[in-house]
């Protein structure tokens, strides 16, 4: 049918209205689904930017659309992948009417356009936007820790007994201690090619550099949670992965999805799921460790690498240009958080001299934080609470013991936080990126970013294949 398919002037004009709309819907789609998107753009080379698709709808016409549609089928690459209530003969059957009806010139599979992805040298870099939707009060921040190889099946196994270590850890100490937002989440990416991933992600109404400073304080408090779980918890969280794996298909629809992911990507490891099982079954949790710190932990990691996405809300502060090439993480977020308390008036040099007098306070006497809580009570021209964690005066109780919270971070930063100036070999400055005083990349154009890096091909077929027919 598609064949033999006119295109008709008026659906098109109304399919073209309904793409347009569709690709304006996406600037208000919400922060962390947006940060999710834009890190694709980033990192991948088959993701288009919405906003330039929109501007190729209005060179679609209908001459031009049904020239595409005619010659639409005359070169092709055909998978397909066949689930459902019928047996070899017959499936063999529908291919091959498939073929008879297209009746195609056979395209060579080495020239058919295949995912990459880009290979992001070590470093940590940031992208941060404002939010396009006006009326949004929530930031977001998507965090993308690069780890092993996808080919590397046992490190494979390793980040998914992690993701299910990490998740509810990262749940507990950044929503329900900190309330730092409702979405907050922590999960494996693993993708056709390239490095797995470690992705942290939050979304709520705190700034994101402190969002920042909590996730990096996860990071270096997560290790010593690994070192004191004990055997009995780590052998129940591998088995729990385990027996998800040697669960069945529940459905036609979830067979179809599983065996199709394999064949659109290539790799056709149909026995990937039971490999995976006997595999999860085999690490021990010193394996864990050993993984942590050769991707994970920035004081450890040979060759970190890190991208982080910020969607900013326009209801809060943000920093400026000359503010990320000027002040460290640690301050932009204290003074965000200052900002957000109503302390407009306040000179984010003045926050970062007594973020300075404040660390060399607290590391002459570790034993107590009265002389940071002093000095903070004097910049804001306040009295703090005995305690430190929340000020009598000026703004709501949640944003004051975020304040407080900061400071502390700030405080400890360099116990949490590494200085990354070193890790990245490269002078992004070249290509207009500012650099933070300590060693962040903030990119202003993640398509000259892109064009320093180099790209994965595709990956090699995990099995070989070997045709059971021939033609």
């Amino acid at each position: 049918r598609l064949r033999s398919f006119k295109v008709d002037d008026t659906q098109l004009s109304m399919h073209i209205s309904k793409y347009r709309q569709n690709y304006a819907n996406i600037a208000n789609d919400p922060p962390s689904q947006l940060c999710a998107v834009y890190k694709r753009y980033i990192t991948s080379t088959s993701e288009w930017h919405h906003q330039l698709l929109e501007s190729e709808l209005a060179k679609i016409t209908p001459a031009k659309l049904q020239a595409h549609i005619d010659s639409l089928f005359d070169v092709t690459y055909t998978k397909m992948c066949m689930v459902g209530n019928f047996d070899e003969a017959e499936a063999l059957k529908v291919a091959d009417n498939v073929q008879t009806i297209i009746k195609p010139t056979p395209n060579l599979g080495y020239s058919l356009c295949q995912p990459r992805e880009y290979n992001i040298a070590p470093g940590y870099y940031v992208y941060q936007m404002q939010l396009p939707n006006e009326d949004s009060v929530n930031s977001a921040v998507h965090s993308s820790i690069y780890c092993g190889p996808i080919t590397d099946k046992r490190e494979t196994a390793i980040l998914e007994i992690l993701e299910a270590l990490v998740y509810d850890s990262f749940f507990s100490q950044l929503r329900t201690k900190h309330q730092l937002g409702y979405k907050v989440a922590a999960l494996c990416r693993i993708f056709p090619v390239g490095r797995s991933e470690l992705v942290l992600r939050v979304e709520g109404e705190s700034n994101p550099m402190y969002v920042t400073l909590h996730i990096n304080k996860f990071i270096h408090d997560m290790q010593q949670s690994l070192l004191d779980m004990s055997d009995e918890q780590f052998s129940n969280r591998v088995q729990s992965l385990v027996k998800q794996y040697q669960e069945g298909v529940k459905s036609i629809s979830h067979e179809a999805g599983k065996y199709s992911v394999e064949v659109n990507n290539g790799t056709y490891d149909f026995g990937k799921s039971i490999a995976m099982a006997k595999l999860l079954q085999s690490i021990i949790k010193e394996e864990l460790l050993e993984f942590w710190n050769k991707y994970i932990n920035p004081s450890t990691a040979p060759a970190y690498t890190r991208v982080d996405v910020q969607m900013w809300s326009t209801k809060i502060w943000r920093p400026t240009e000359s503010d990320i090439k000027t002040y460290p993480v640690k301050t932009l977020a204290l003074y965000g958080c200052l900002q957000s308390e109503g302390n407009e008036s306040l000179d984010i040099g003045k926050v970062d001299e007594y973020i300075t007098t404040a660390i060399a306070a607290h590391n002459e006497h570790p034993e107590t934080s009265d002389s940071a809580d002093l000095l903070l009570a004097d910049l804001k021209g306040a009295s703090l609470s005995a305690s430190g964690a929340m000020y009598t005066t000026g703004g709501s109780a949640e944003r004051a013991t975020h304040t407080g919270t900061a400071l502390e971070l700030a405080i400890k930063e360099h116990e949490t936080f590494g200085n990354y100036a070193n890790v990245s070999h490269t002078n992004f400055a070249t290509i207009g990126m500012d650099k933070t005083p300590d060693g962040l990349w903030f990119m202003t154009d993640y398509r000259k970013f892109q064009a320093t890096q180099s790209m994965y091909g595709s990956e090699l077929p995990a099995e070989v294949l070997v045709p059971k027919y021939s033609s």
